[in-house]
């Protein structure tokens, strides 16, 4: 094969298509059952990050709006002009698997479902084949480029590629969260509502339950059902820790069971109501690759037009406390935090901290190229947000729009060295544009 992409996320998907689309032969490993990585898996929804908030101008076209237009085909979402009208891309986790199955299909690219990336066979700074582990066992599936869109850098790391995790004061990374659903749920007057919400408040104040907000009312990636998909756990642990990332499985279980306990206390419509959970828990962010360029949050304050842009992107720096603090009305890691609570980033590093979160009002920046090429494996590209980014703007650039773009360019670049058989890293950044273009995607 010439492409190998780890990951079957949406970044996955947009790279594998992508590469796909211009002639290359592409195989796609996924761990799961199902393609769309949280957008599937975590019900995480809606897609952010495709439209400058203030005007609903487009920033990310090409494959999103491909897989915008089939989804709607199927009543999975509203039409492309009316998701940038609403800023956001509201879908059906569901329907969307269907879909990314048919992409696939019809671009002839080789799946592997239930596919476990284990290891990688690298040779003189090249990666030669990954070691993937199925029910059949153990296997090595070749390739002349490779893409890394695990979300959690697992290729990057496995092949000894240099990779960065957590910010530099200490380590932490952006705290863990989890989507579940409430069903069977009655109707809930405006003033019951209210009183959850009041409730679901006065028990985050006493520290007796870790959400950052009380609105339980959002829908997730389930926009066209019953019931409710609320995105308000909280969690502090590394994603990358067994032992962690256990814990935090079993503990945003409980948090969910609490907020149920307590529409029930409050509201008659919950009596009957019951839980759901995501097979997949909500990471924001892990191993980052170290590539030939970073992103920062200068770039993402300033709205910087990169020369060698692949992507354009508007979400803000939205940094989920790595404390995994809920009281005191915290949320965001920045100057502002109102947390009585003990931080050295406040207490030690608060010159490091944001006032300003958002690009230029009316703006967007750019993702340059080299944030998506390894800088030490010749043939290695990463997509998703496990590129080449400083903490703070991977915070925003984590969310589903900016990372199916960034999977696009990581898939036509991967093409394109192919194509010409030379290191991801000197093919002219030009050509890379041009065929982003005649995709469809905005630079």
């Amino acid at each position: 094969m010439d492409v190998l992409v780890v990951g079957g996320g949406l970044s996955g998907v947009a790279a594998a298509v992508s590469a796909a689309k211009e002639g290359a032969r592409v195989t796609l490993v996924e761990r799961a059952g199902f393609l769309g990585g949280l957008a599937t898996g975590g019900w995480v929804g809606p897609i952010l990050g495709l439209t400058i908030p203030s005007t609903g101008e487009p920033v990310i076209r090409g494959f999103l709006e491909e897989l915008v237009g089939r989804l709607a085909a199927k009543e999975g979402c509203y039409s492309f002009e009316e998701c940038l009208k609403r800023r956001c891309v509201e879908f059906n986790a569901e329907t969307l698997k269907l879909v990314l199955d048919e992409l696939v299909a019809e671009y002839k690219i080789k799946l592997y479902l239930d596919t476990v990336c284990i290891g990688a066979v690298v040779e003189d700074g090249y990666l030669k084949a990954v070691e993937v582990y199925t029910r059949a066992g153990r296997s090595h599936l070749k390739g002349k480029v490779f893409v890394d869109a695990t979300g959690d850098g697992e290729l990057i790391f496995l092949s000894g590629a240099e990779c960065q995790m957590g910010r530099p004061e200490d380590g932490r990374v952006m705290a863990i969260g989890s989507f579940f659903r409430i069903i069977n749920v009655g109707a809930v007057s405006e003033e019951e509502k209210k009183k959850i919400r009041e409730a679901l408040e006065e028990e985050r104040a006493a520290g007796r339950i870790s959400i950052y907000h009380g609105g339980i009312f959002g829908r997730g990636s389930f926009y066209d059902t019953d019931g409710y998909c609320p995105n308000m756990t909280r969690y502090a642990g590394n994603p990358v820790d067994p032992d962690q990332l256990t814990a935090g499985e079993i503990f945003l279980r409980q948090q969910a069971w609490k907020v149920l306990k307590i529409c029930q206390k409050v509201s008659p419509a919950f009596q009957r109501a019951r839980l759901m959970f995501a097979p997949q828990i909500g990471v924001r962010e892990s191993r980052r690759l170290v590539g030939l360029q970073e992103l920062t949050e200068k770039d993402i304050l300033s709205g910087r037009k990169h020369q060698e842009a692949i992507a354009r992107s508007t979400y803000w720096i939205d940094i989920h406390c790595p404390l995994g603090r809920t009281k005191d009305k915290v949320h965001l890691c920045q100057k502002g935090c109102s947390t009585t609570e003990p931080c050295a980033m406040l207490e030690r590093y608060r010159d490091r901290l944001e006032e300003r979160l958002h690009p230029p009002e009316g703006d967007y920046y750019t993702i340059p190229s080299g944030c998506l090429i390894s800088a030490s494996r010749f043939n290695l590209l990463a997509a998703g947000r496990c590129v080449s980014a400083n903490p703070k703007a991977l915070a925003a650039i984590r969310v589903m729009a900016p990372c199916m773009a960034m999977g696009q360019a990581a898939g036509v670049a991967a093409a394109v060295a192919c194509q010409e058989s030379k290191a991801a890293k000197d093919i002219p950044v030009q050509k890379i544009q041009q065929r982003l273009k005649a995709q469809g995607a905005l630079i």
